[in-house]
């Protein structure tokens, strides 16, 4: 949001103000070592740049030189203040000491004034001018330092496995901590100086690692050929496997699904016996009860005496409904209209028949319903087999088409790691060329960090800035 973004601005903008204050303030310190301080002083927005439980040591220990020097400094000023405000209550005594410090100068001026010009501009130039081949060595000296400590600071900045922002602390306090000479050194320089060793130390254990680590690469060419040879020869044989396994997931998954069509046409046809199963044993007790009402009543009426047609017609259409045999049914309808006196031999041979119709049907209905419970179980039981055994063979297709994806991607990755083994084997030669560059360039890097370290030690263990004699 606009506002914590605004909010966090004006946090950073007080940040680097009041860091920019801290600064001058230790800059400005009295009674330290001006270059001591300058080196503080640049230190300080670096060394406050985190809170301080993520502080580097080197970062705690800058904040605790900057909290040291501000405490003097407003001790100086403490006292200071102290200082004038006697002064101001004693006037008189301040008053006859400037003017004996006047009558002083003028008695040292009339001295000077009483010798030659000549002599005076003499001793003005042996005092106060060194010989020009001096002044020349002086310069390329100073040149050399500061050459020096512009690689010290780079290599220290450089430093791998230290927060940047302690590295850029150290690096921009080399010049100022090596200024002088160690004697002359104040404690917040020293310190600094020791911190610069630890880190091109650090510097250079790295550089030597990264050497040993390419040379003993380098001179495992026969080793790293025959590795490169091998993991191309086992990508080869993995691709292999890989390959055969994605066949076999291919044809699992056909079967799979193969047995779940027929499981699913099975549990249909389960489906289909059940519903029917149902519906005939829901109507066969009102057709039971049809058949018998009509045996006894109507067709027992009609078989005693000569039947009306509407009545016998209506029998005939029973008869037809419950599959009774249809050319018996045409006779029974003659032989149903007759008085029993006029019936015939065949006539009674067809309503015989036609009791045994009624008696059959009868007789399979109570069939129905006699057995009709365990056989809706069964039915029952059948049906949630075939659901089971279509909901597992669909399961089973699942699972084979999730392994035939597995395959697939694991195919795709065999012929991935087979390419890049190829790859290895033909640039075997040219990396074995190119680690031989790094190889070297390791070295010229270990040779400069090793000149840097030579550099700061000789510049760090001085004790003295004087040339020697000739």
């Amino acid at each position: 949001p606009a506002a914590a973004m605004s909010e966090e601005r004006a946090i950073k903008r007080a940040r680097e103000e009041a860091c920019r204050g801290i600064a001058e303030v230790v800059k400005g310190a009295e009674g330290f070592p001006a270059d001591a301080m300058r080196m503080v002083g640049n230190a300080v927005a670096d060394c406050l740049a985190r809170p301080k439980p993520e502080r580097h040591a080197y970062q705690q220990g800058v904040t605790d030189w900057v909290g040291e020097v501000l405490a003097a400094v407003r001790g100086g000023a403490a006292g200071k203040l102290s200082e004038l405000e006697a002064r101001a209550g004693g006037s008189d005594a301040e008053q006859l000491k400037r003017a004996a410090a006047a009558e002083a100068a003028a008695e040292d001026l009339k001295a000077k004034r009483s010798l030659p010009p000549r002599l005076v501009a003499r001793a003005a130039r042996d005092g106060d001018e060194a010989p020009a081949a001096a002044m020349s060595e002086e310069k390329v000296i100073k040149r050399a330092r500061e050459e020096a400590c512009r690689d010290i600071a780079e290599a220290v900045k450089g430093a791998e496995g230290f927060p940047a922002d302690a590295m850029r602390m150290v690096g921009n306090a080399v010049s100022d901590c090596l200024a002088r000479p160690k004697p002359e050194r104040h404690a917040y320089q020293q310190r600094m100086s020791d911190w610069v060793g630890e880190v091109l130390t650090a510097v250079r254990g790295g550089a030597a690692a990264k050497l040993s680590e390419l040379e003993a690469r380098a001179g495992g060419h026969d080793a790293e050929q025959r590795k490169r040879a091998a993991a191309a020869e086992a990508a080869a044989e993995d691709l292999k496997a890989k390959r055969e396994s994605r066949a076999a997931a291919k044809t699992a998954l056909d079967e799979a699904s193969a047995a779940s069509v027929a499981a699913k046409a099975a549990s249909e046809e389960a489906e289909a016996a059940q519903k029917e199963g149902d519906e005939a044993f829901g109507k066969a007790g009102g057709n039971k009860e049809r058949l018998e009402a009509a045996l006894t009543g109507d067709y027992a009426a009609v078989k005693a005496s000569q039947g009306a047609w509407k009545v016998v017609k209506a029998l005939i259409k029973l008869g037809k409904e419950f599959d009774f045999d249809t050319q018996l049914l045409d006779f029974a309808g003659e032989a149903l209209t007759k008085l029993p006196a006029d019936r015939g031999t065949f006539d009674g041979f067809v309503i015989s028949e036609l009791d045994a119709q009624f008696a059959s049907s009868i007789a399979g209905f109570a069939e129905v319903l006699a057995k009709g419970e365990a056989a809706k179980a069964e039915r029952d039981a059948k049906c949630a087999a075939a659901a089971e055994a279509e909901k597992a063979a669909s399961a089973r297709e699942a699972e084979s088409e999730a392994a035939l994806d597995a395959a697939v991607a694991a195919l795709a990755e065999a012929e991935a790691a087979k390419k890049a083994a190829d790859h290895a084997v033909k640039a075997f030669g040219p990396d074995m060329k190119q680690l031989g560059r790094d190889a070297a360039s390791a070295k010229e890097d270990l040779t400069h960090v090793d000149l840097v370290l030579a550099s700061f030690r000789e510049l760090a263990d001085r004790e003295t800035d004087t040339p020697p004699e000739p």
